[in-house]
C-alpha cells in the first residue's frame, strides 16, 4: 500500500499489460457520497493525475490512476533529512505545474479542498508535477452552503478556520501559498494542534486580521483578537527565499480571500522568470518539463502566458 488518500486506500499495482498504475479503492456505504469519480470525468490537463479506468460494484469504487512515484511531501522530507535546500530552480517548476492545475480546476468552479504537498505527485527526476487526490473537492455554487470542517489543518484558509460556509476556490489559493513557503522552509508554516491554535498561529505571523479583514472571512467573528504586528515573510523562511519568492507567497497568503492572487496573476509574476528561458535545465541537468504547453482555453483566459516564454 502506497498510502491513504482522503476516502481510500492508494496502492500501487501492475496490470497484465505491464502497466503500472495507481489504484485507490473506497467502500461505498448508504451514508458515503463521493464525488471523487464525478470530479475526475470532468479533468484532462497536463497538470492534474488522470484517472485511466475505473471498476464500480457494490460497496466498491475502484480508481485506477497513472502513477507517478513521488509526493512533494516526500521530496521535501528527503532534502530535510539531508540537510539540504530545494534548488530553487526545481521549487519554481514544480509551483508553476501547481498553478496550472488548479487554474484548470477554478475555471470549473471545482475547489480542491485538500491542497498539500502529499496531494502534488512529483517526479523528481524530470520535474514533472500533478495535481491527485479529489476526495474533498467539490463544485462550489454560489447559492450552496458548504462544509468549513474541510482541508488539512496546517493548510486551512482563515475563513475555513473561523468556521465559514460560504468559501470560494481562494481557500486552494491560501494553501497553494503555504506550500511554496514550506519548499523554503521545509516544514509547515503554519502548524496549530486546533482550529484555535492554527487561527493563532496564523496571527502571530501575519497580525492581527483588520475589521475589514474579518468581515470578508466571516462576518460577526467576534474581533476581541491577540493584537499581534506582522512579520517579515523573509524571516517566517529564515531567508532562505529569493525577493520573488517572499512576493508572491506574501500575494497568496493574506487574510482577505479577494486580496489572494489568482492563479493567472500568480503565473505571470517575476518569480518564474527563470524557468521560462528555454535553455534552462533542471538540477539532473535534463530540460524542463514543458511548461508552455497551454491549451486553447488556458490561452483564451490568458493570451499573454505563451509570450511570457522566450
Amino acid at each position: 500500500m502506497m498510502g491513504r488518500g482522503t476516502f481510500g486506500a492508494v496502492y500501487r499495482i501492475r496490470t497484465r499489460d505491464n502497466l503500472e498504475l495507481a489504484l485507490k479503492s473506497q467502500e461505498l456505504d448508504d451514508s458515503f457520497i463521493s464525488r471523487e469519480l464525478d470530479i475526475f470525468k470532468l479533468l484532462d490537463h497536463p497538470n492534474v493525475v488522470k484517472l485511466r479506468f475505473y471498476s464500480q460494484s457494490g460497496d466498491r469504487l475502484d480508481l485506477f490512476m497513472e502513477y507517478i512515484q513521488d509526493t512533494l511531501h516526500r521530496v521535501i522530507a528527503i532534502f530535510r533529512k539531508r540537510s539540504k535546500s530545494i534548488p530553487p530552480v526545481l521549487i519554481k517548476v514544480v509551483f508553476h505545474q501547481v498553478l496550472r492545475g488548479l487554474k484548470y480546476l477554478h475555471r470549473r468552479g471545482i475547489a480542491h479542498r485538500d491542497l498539500k504537498p502529499g496531494n502534488l505527485l512529483v517526479d523528481l527526476e524530470l520535474g514533472i508535477t500533478k495535481l491527485c487526490d479529489f476526495g474533498s473537492a467539490k463544485i462550489l455554487k454560489k447559492d450552496e452552503t458548504h462544509i468549513a470542517y474541510i482541508c488539512s489543518r496546517h493548510y486551512r484558509a482563515p475563513e475555513l478556520v473561523m468556521g465559514s460556509h460560504n468559501y470560494t476556490t481562494k481557500v486552494d489559493n491560501w494553501a497553494a501559498g503555504l506550500i511554496l513557503a514550506e519548499m523554503y522552509a521545509q516544514l509547515p508554516v503554519f502548524s496549530g494542534e486546533s482550529n484555535l491554535d492554527q487561527l493563532t498561529e496564523m496571527i502571530r505571523i501575519l497580525g492581527t486580521p483588520t475589521d475589514g479583514e474579518i468581515r470578508a472571512l466571516l462576518p460577526g467573528f467576534p474581533s476581541e483578537l491577540p493584537l499581534k504586528k506582522a512579520r517579515p515573510w523573509s524571516e517566517v523562511l529564515q531567508n532562505r527565499a529569493e525577493d520573488d519568492a517572499v512576493s508572491l507567497v506574501s500575494m497568496l497568503v493574506r487574510y482577505n480571500p479577494s486580496e489572494r492572487l489568482d492563479a493567472w496573476e500568480a503565473l505571470s509574476h517575476d518569480f518564474f522568470k527563470q524557468i521560462r528561458d528555454r535553455n534552462c535545465r533542471l538540477p539532473t541537468g535534463k530540460p524542463l518539463p514543458k511548461l508552455d504547453d497551454f491549451t486553447d482555453e488556458e490561452l483564451n483566459d490568458f493570451p499573454d502566458l505563451k509570450k511570457l516564454f522566450r
